[in-house]
């Protein structure tokens, strides 16, 4: 594998067509070379050195594969009896057949020796090898209902055959392989109906993500993407349906079983399985162990591995949140906690996933519970990256519900949406067409107004007075306790505001013992002869009296 990653990426640098036929005519030297001799050693080399290819350069490899007739070798190692050549054999079988026109002609000529490996008595290393490679042959045609590559039912025939192997085997590449078989064959609806049903497949699968590999963490997060519909569906365009249709293009339909009736209820039993707790432990190991992983030679492929992991790990938890009924347990299973940091951190669209269910989660919950403290002032920044116009309307709105609902609760989160510039980003949305957006962006500013009016209600109701009061009372033990301390009140400007004090009459503004207790700050300011009265009784400070003088 990392010899293959490096010649990828020496193919991938290659500025010109001239290099490129230089690359591919050097391998193919290579190749020859290593089959003037029909020995056991030549066809074990030949073939390793094909499947690095078909791995890394897969044009280069497949270029080889067809002028050199190397399937036939292939299939000619598939039915050697030795279990080194099976093995190599079968890797390259399918390697060969990575791409979907090439797996209909793979599956022609090799599945009957895949199937006859499988069937046969060889070691059970072999036998499950070639389950993985008749799993991927028959889930190449994806999630397209109207193309069977192989016969009705096949799929769930090879699934009960990997959850076999995954729930009785006590050895850890044979699980992980039947879990890299389940991460192709879940994408066939009838096959996700039936592993939802099969509790002893999930808790293996759930036990399988204590391991740090994360190769197989990657196939088991597909598989639960793969049973609860968190893929890219892209919507179908009824123009371009028409055309196809009158070109007589095949169109891809979508399997009954994957309907949003099916997957509801599918994510209900996975939730009831207790996948929800596993996703929590995935979002806060994972991060960290599969920095030392894969491939030390070009570091950040591993670092590209590790954020595709936890784009799928968005996925999982966006779906999941769409249903007002899961989310109390997410948060209680420490789900908001687990978002938060990868809703500030990642790729653009997996914090554009974090922070939408994090959105999610806050318009239907108190978030004093979950999104206790610091925690809710930190959240407020994602969301209001999700004001941005490229963003979608339904992100858009939950992303206003949401911080309408987290401005509720107290002055600090309303002083952050405005730091983070929160409050131009919420004000253009009553300007949008849509009347939701409109009346999402309302509902924030009128909650503003509210609080704006509390306050005067305060006033109104006299129910300032007692902050007034302890102020006071702090003023008057500063100045009673020294003259210098004293002194540096006088020179700020509560002294004309205690001047005023002392002269209001509104008992709306002050009762009668603030305006006592501002009167005695101002005599023992007199005392300390910092100020001095008038003649006209007005008071005056000393400075500017002997200014005056």
């Amino acid at each position: 594998m990392h010899i293959s990653c490096v010649l990828r990426i020496v193919y991938h640098d290659l500025c010109s067509d001239k290099e490129r036929k230089e690359f591919n005519n050097e391998c193919m030297e290579f190749i020859k070379a290593l089959r003037e001799e029909d020995d056991i050693q030549s066809r074990i080399q030949t073939i390793s050195v094909l499947s690095v290819l078909l791995q890394g350069p897969f044009d280069t490899g497949n270029t080889i594969l067809g002028s050199q007739n190397l399937f036939d070798l292939m299939l000619q190692m598939a039915n050697s009896n030795d279990p080194i050549q099976e093995r190599i054999a079968v890797e390259a079988i399918v390697l060969s057949a990575s791409k979907k026109y090439k797996a209909i002609d793979v599956i022609q000529q090799g599945a009957n020796i895949l199937k006859n490996l499988y069937k046969s008595m060889n070691e059970e290393d072999i036998k499950v090898l070639a389950l993985v490679r008749l799993s991927k042959l028959a889930s190449s045609k994806g999630t397209d209902a109207s193309t069977n590559l192989v016969a009705e039912g096949s799929c769930q025939t090879l699934s009960r055959a990997c959850c076999k192997f995954l729930t009785t085997s006590q050895s850890f590449n044979i699980r992980r392989w039947s879990a890299d078989s389940l991460a192709y064959l879940s994408l066939d609806a009838d096959v996700k109906e039936e592993l939802v049903d099969n509790l002893l497949a999930l808790k293996a699968l759930f036990s399988l993500c204590q391991c740090q590999d994360a190769h197989i963490l990657y196939l088991i997060t597909t598989i639960f993407v793969n049973l609860t519909n968190t893929y890219d569906i892209i919507k179908e365009v009824k123009e371009i349906i028409e055309l196809a249709t009158y070109t007589k293009q095949h169109i891809p339909n979508e399997h009954p079983k994957d309907d949003k009736t099916f997957f509801d209820q599918r994510r209900k039993k996975l939730i009831e399985a207790g996948i929800i707790p596993i996703l929590v432990q995935l979002c806060k190991h994972k991060s960290e162990n599969c920095r030392e992983q894969i491939v030390r030679l070009k570091k950040n492929i591993n670092y590209k591995r590790k954020q595709i992991n936890k784009f799928l790990y968005f996925r999982i938890f966006l779906g999941l949140c769409e249903n007002e009924k899961y989310r109390g347990s997410i948060v209680a299973a420490g789900g908001a906690k687990a978002l938060l940091p990868l809703a500030l951190e990642g790729t653009s669209i997996g914090m554009t996933k974090a922070t939408q269910a994090l959105a999610k989660i806050a318009i239907t919950t108190n978030p004093e519970i979950a999104f206790p403290g610091q925690r809710m002032l930190e959240l407020v920044r994602p969301i209001i990256k999700l004001l941005k116009i490229e963003h979608t309307a339904l992100e858009n709105f939950e992303a206003l519900m949401a911080l309408t609902n987290l401005a509720s609760i107290s002055e600090n989160v309303r002083k952050r949406i405005l730091k983070e510039d929160g409050f131009s980003s919420i004000e253009q949305y009553m300007f949008e067409e849509h009347p939701l957006l409109r009346r999402a962006a309302v509902e924030y500013l009128n909650l503003e107004n509210e609080e704006r009016q509390h306050l005067n209600n305060l006033i109104q109701n006299n129910q300032i007075i007692y902050l007034q009061y302890r102020t006071l009372y702090i003023i008057r033990n500063i100045v009673k306790a020294n003259k210098q301390l004293a002194i540096r009140i006088v020179e700020t400007e509560l002294m004309d505001i205690l001047f005023a004090l002392k002269e209001i009459k509104d008992d709306h503004l002050i009762n009668e013992n603030n305006r006592k207790i501002a009167s005695d700050i101002i005599e023992i300011c007199l005392k300390y002869g910092i100020i001095q009265q008038n003649k006209d009784h007005t008071i005056k400070q000393e400075n500017e009296t002997t200014a005056t003088n």
